[in-house]
Parts: C-alpha cells; structure tokens; sequence
C-alpha cells in the first residue's frame, strides 16, 4: 500500500491555429511586363507556322509581338489580316510545354474575346505526353472555346477531348458542355473568368461564378477512356477559320485581339478540422504488473494508513503478463491510496457471449431483448473487445419505454448451476447520458429444473460511469438448493415523466463461481502517478492526434498518441504529469 502526494497541474484548453479550404495559388502570369515586350519567356513558348493544325485553319502563328505582347499589364493576341508565309491571316498560339505543367487543380484566365465569324479564341490544355502517344490520347481539356458568329458570340464551350475505340470521343465532338451569358450579351463586350477545377475522376467547369458542366469518368461514352491523371500544359490562341467555326466573311472585322488580364493554377489546401472540445479530468493513473494464470483485483481506500475500509475498482480480473492501467478521477479527494489483491482463480464464467461479440449487425446472438426501444449492439465504445449492447430509452410523451436484455443461461448452452456454490455477478456499464425519472436494474433469478423462479437478488439500481466504465457487481450469491440455471435481466425505462432519456452502455457481463475475496494472497501496491484524462467527442471514420505544448506562445506541438480511431462518442486518453509540470492540449482531427 502506498499514499500518493498530491500534484498540483496547469491545464488550458488549446486549439489549433486554422487554415480555410480552398485554392491555394501555385502558378501565375499577371503579365505586368513593359507595354510592347514578348510574353516573359520563362513561362511561355510559340507553336509556329501554317498547314491548317489539324482543323483547317488559315492562320500562321508567329512568335512576333505585332501578334503576341505586353500592353496595359494584359497579354494582347492579336489575329491581323495579312499575307505572311503563304497565308492571308497571321495571329499567336502561347504555350507552356517544356515549360509547366499541372495534374489536378484550378486553372483560370481572365479573358476578354474577340468576335466575328470565323474567329476562334480558345484557353486549352495538353496532356505533356503528347509527342509520345499523341493526340487524343494524351488528353483535352477546353477550359474556353468560343466560335465567334453572331449566333455563338454569348456563348463559351467547355470540353474534353480523349481515345475512344481508336478515335476520340463521341467522332471528335467530345464530351462538354455551354455556358451562355444572360439577355444576349456578347462575352466579347467585357472581361470573363475561364476556369475548370480538375480533381480526381472530375473537371467542373465554370464562367464566371456559374459551374456548367461537369464530367466524370461516368459521363464517358462506351469505349472511352478516361485519361486525365497525368500533367498538362497551358495554351492560348486566336484561330482564324477552321471546320468548326467556318471561316472570315464580310462582315469579319480585322484586327481581332483576346485579350488576358492574367492566368492562375491553383491546388486544393484541404481545411484544418474545426477546434475540438477538450475536457481534460484530473486524477490518478494506476498501474500494476500481472501474472498469466492468476486473477487480480483492484481496491481503494478514502483514508491513509493500514486501518482503512477497502472498496474495489476493478476485478476479479484475469492477470495475461501485461501491466493493466485504470485512470481513477476520484484520486485524491475520495480515493486516497490503492492496492492489488491477488484473488483464487474462479471457475469459467458460465454467462454465453457476456461480452456480446458474437451477432450480426445490430443484433446480439444467445441474449434476447425486449422493451418498447429494444436494445442494440455497438461498436462506438466498449470495456473489452469490439461491441457493446446500448440501452437507450426516450419519453416525449410521458409514456414509460423499456429496453432490456435478459439470457437464460442453461438455455443458451451454458453449465449449469450448482446448488449451494457461491457465485458473483458483475457486468460493466457506461453511462452516456442520463434525464429525468431514468430507472436503471439489474436481478439474477435462480431457476429449477422446470424452469420456475425459486430465488433472486430482486431489482438493484445501478448507475454507470458518467464519461467512464464502471464495474457493477453483486457478490457472494448463493445458488438455493434445486437450483440448475440462472436468468440475468438488465433494463433502462424512464418512468412517466415527459421528455425522459437515458442510454447506457452494458459490457462483459459475468456470472462465475467462487466466494469473493476468499484466498487472497501476494498484495501488490501499484504505481499511482498524477495524471489527467484528456476526453473529445470523436466521428467514426476519423482519426484523431492528442497533442500537448508546455508553451502556449510556441507552436512545436508534440503527439501524445497518433492517429486515434474516433468512436462516434467520446475519446478518452490519459497523461502522467509530473510534479508541478504544466501542458496545454489539444486534440487535431486528421483529414
């Protein structure tokens, strides 16, 4: 036995410093070069020449700035009707191949266009596999297509291009869609934002604010494949004439220029968790070593000294080799000194499935439940192993519900009962919550061979740990004379009080022989050291970091324990503090 010395602690509760979701910028060109100078170099290339690039345009693009330049901090591309390199029309194809390249992200342009018949503008991107195997297999994605005729001149396209049974998509029409301004505005009579958000298995394209489209590997035709999981490279241009948009007519004015305030990518910066509700409990953490084979028991005592009354915390527990702990938050104003009994191993508990791990989905295999809200069995907290049965009763109109859960235990296969032996009943409980008139029992009924009721404990209350597993327990019960088997009843109800509530969760429930505290030998005094609990509501499917600093002005975070499996209830871990140390905490969800 030993007296613990009481330990004063600091505790503040800390989150976190947060970050927003969204784009964070990676890439730009805001082109703020001097009026008249070449787009800057270092991001951008030409493509050069005639030959109608695969759509029977007129054009030849050029790397001269009377086609691509600097002006009024914008990118001018300028399409000009004039004879150059056996070709009538001259106008600039930008690109960052070689250059950058981007897989995933948001890639917009602030773009004013050009219009008229026959003229093409486009912000577009290329799969940077392109020399190796081609085009579409390297992939398209049109972030802005206009065609220029009056009909299409408030109207932006957004498409992709990619293989399908050896062509491309849908017999080169792609998959897309269109966005058209409102009233019959031109999208040439001002500037506009382009931009698609490319993330896995998704592009979305937008005008503006306005989301149009969005295409999956779903939205595929048959046949196609989707292949946007690899970088692509950026590209501007002003086509003149081509199969889709036809070609200059008349009423085409020359020159025509698209011009660009600026081009961004973005990645996606996911957002820190929200702050967490941290408790944190003082108390005790009490540790003890034990022996395979053998069975423990742990007892307090409120006062110092040998001439102390014992109660037990914990056991009779099954020693396996390890050291068990127990955080006790009643350390040191109620429970004042510990010890570690070891006890004479019981015979096998004769409950089946006391820790109700054999079942399927919500139901629990050899118990039945009954009540107006029958039981069910869980998985968000438990005392040993997976599951837990949950005993959840609300009354919003003042009509009593039950839950409970009763096992015949002969009848589900267990052994019998001996008449005359001595047996103890225990089974842990959690108490989750708890509102007005909750009535909460338990009763262990002796049966004959006939299956008649001969004796009982009657209906005992229990209550289980608020934020914590508690062991309730009814000792030296003695098996009448013609006893054979046992049936054990738990039950929660909320009386006739409207807007009663209560759920409990109920664990490792355990009928064994063996009169209680009877050959005790090898007292054990365990560690008990100052600690805290540390206590977050958890979701399932996530994971938690429990951090602590001894310096709220610093930001080196240490991990107490990585990546906890959440619970869909309340996580709980514990801290041994030194003497007058101080530690903040905070709990992070990870993404």
């Amino acid at each position: 036995m030993r007296a613990i010395r009481h330990v004063l602690l600091a505790l503040v509760l800390s989150t976190p410093m947060l970050c927003h979701a969204g784009w964070q910028l990676v890439w730009s060109d805001e082109f703020n070069q001097p009026d008249g100078s070449a787009p800057d170099p270092t991001k951008w290339g030409y493509d050069i020449g005639n030959g109608g690039w695969g759509n029977a345009e007129l054009e030849y693009y050029t790397s001269r700035t009377n086609n691509a330049r600097i002006a009024g901090g914008q990118l001018v591309i300028e399409a000009d009707q004039e004879s150059y390199g056996g070709s009538s029309y001259t106008s600039a194809r930008l690109l960052t191949k070689g250059k950058w390249s981007w897989a995933y992200g948001r890639v917009e342009a602030r773009i004013k266009i050009p219009r008229g018949q026959g003229i093409w503008p486009a912000f577009w991107m290329l799969g940077t596999n392109i020399d190796s195997v081609g085009w579409p297999t390297c992939g398209e994605i049109d972030i802005m297509e206009n065609i220029g005729k009056t009909s299409d001149q408030g109207t932006a396209h957004g498409t992709i291009h990619g293989p399908q049974s050896g062509g491309d998509y849908n017999g080169g029409a792609g998959v897309g869609g269109t966005f058209t301004l409102p009233a019959g505005a031109a999208l040439a009579d001002d500037f506009h934002i382009f931009a698609v958000e490319w993330t896995t298995n998704q592009i979305q394209w937008f005008v503006d604010t306005n989301l149009y489209f969005t295409a999956t590997p779903a939205r595929l035709p048959g046949g196609a494949t989707w292949v946007f999981t690899h970088p692509q490279f950026l590209l501007l241009n002003v086509a003149v004439g081509g199969y889709w948009p036809r070609y200059p007519d008349g009423t085409t004015v020359f020159p025509q220029q698209m011009l660009v305030d600026y081009v961004r990518v973005y990645s996606y910066v996911a957002a820190a968790p929200s702050p967490i509700a941290v408790a944190i409990q003082p108390g005790a953490q009490v540790s003890w070593p034990t022996t395979a084979g053998t069975t423990w028991t742990l007892q307090s005592a409120n006062a110092t000294g040998a001439n102390v009354i014992w109660n037990t915390l914990l056991g009779p527990v099954a020693g396996d080799g390890t050291t068990n702990t127990l955080f006790d938050p009643l350390w040191p104003t109620q429970h004042t000194q510990y010890q570690v009994l070891q006890v004479s191993s019981s015979t096998a508990n004769i409950v089946v499935n006391g820790g109700f791990e054999t079942g399927s989905g919500s139901s629990v295999s050899n118990w039945s439940t009954s009540g107006s809200q029958p039981p069910v069995r869980v998985s968000t907290s438990s005392h040993g192993g997976q599951f837990s049965m949950s005993l959840a009763v609300t009354n919003p109109a003042s009509t009593p519900n039950g839950s409970s859960i009763d096992q015949n235990v002969a009848g589900q296969g267990g052994p019998v009962v001996v008449p005359g032996q001595t047996y103890n009943f225990s089974f842990w409980a959690y108490q989750v919550s708890s509102g007005p008139s909750l009535v909460q029992n338990y009763k262990v009924t002796w049966l004959n061979s006939s299956g008649t009721a001969i004796g009982d404990t009657g209906w005992i209350g229990f209550s289980g740990g608020g934020g914590f597993w508690t062991q309730i327990s009814a000792n030296n019960l003695a098996a009448p004379a013609n006893a054979v088997n046992a049936s054990i009843t738990i039950y929660g109800t909320t009386g006739n009080v409207a807007n009663g509530y209560g759920q409990v969760l109920i664990d490792d429930v355990s009928l064994a022989s063996g009169s209680f505290g009877q050959n005790q030998t090898n007292e054990v005094s365990p560690a008990a050291e100052a600690a805290v609990q540390i206590s977050w509501p958890s979701t399932s499917g996530n994971s938690y970091n429990v951090q602590w600093n001894n310096n709220l002005g610093s930001s080196n975070w240490s991990n107490l324990v990585s990546a906890v499996a959440g619970n869909a209830n309340t996580n709980t871990v514990s801290d041994v503090i030194s003497t007058n140390q101080y530690r903040f905490y905070r709990v992070v969800q990870l993404p």
